[in-house]
């Protein structure tokens, strides 16, 4: 059985901690078409992709999207705590000061709502987001109401490949 995405996969990464979940992205002349697959063995379209491109590159893959999560999460909070005046002297402090934050947020305490607020414009204003027009997604972004739903949300938004000419999750 062959499978439109066969020859044309241009991501295929795991959406899930447990590795039973990967979302292919192939292109189909100029559109870029994203679909899930689980990683079951009987799952004849995991089949196709491990004869495809192989699992090692699906975890090679799944890494690099993962660092450049890293990357725009770290860009994201450098950039927060510059607009902010949040510059600590000790980067230590500023981490421990902001994992305190992430841990016990309590949306009754005006400086964790403020830190919220401003991770989201901090969040808003970064290419991943900024070049997205899903209204959807911008609304769960707009809407969290904690760091971790805020962060969540915009690593929802599509990823900026390299060579600038596809998005995928």
């Amino acid at each position: 059985m062959s499978f439109p995405f066969v020859g044309k996969v241009v991501e295929a990464r795991y959406t899930d901690p447990e590795l039973k979940s990967v979302m292919v992205t192939y292109k189909e002349g100029d559109k870029i078409i994203p679909f899930n697959m689980t990683t079951e063995s009987n799952d004849p379209r995991w089949v196709a992709l491990q004869e495809d491109i192989g699992i090692e590159e699906v975890d090679r893959m799944t890494r690099e999207a993962h660092e450049i999560h890293r990357n725009e999460f770290r860009k994201a909070f450098e950039d927060y705590a510059a607009r902010g005046g949040v510059v600590e002297r000790d980067d230590n402090v500023f981490i421990a000061r902001f994992a305190n934050t992430v841990i016990n947020f309590d949306s009754e305490n005006q400086q964790h709502t403020e830190t919220l607020f401003k991770l989201k414009i901090a969040l808003f204003d970064t290419d991943r987001v900024k070049n997205s027009e899903d209204q959807e997604k911008r609304t769960d972004l707009r809407s969290a109401d904690n760091i971790h739903k805020a962060i969540t949300a915009a690593l929802a938004f599509p990823i900026q490949i390299a060579n600038n000419d596809v998005t995928t999750l």
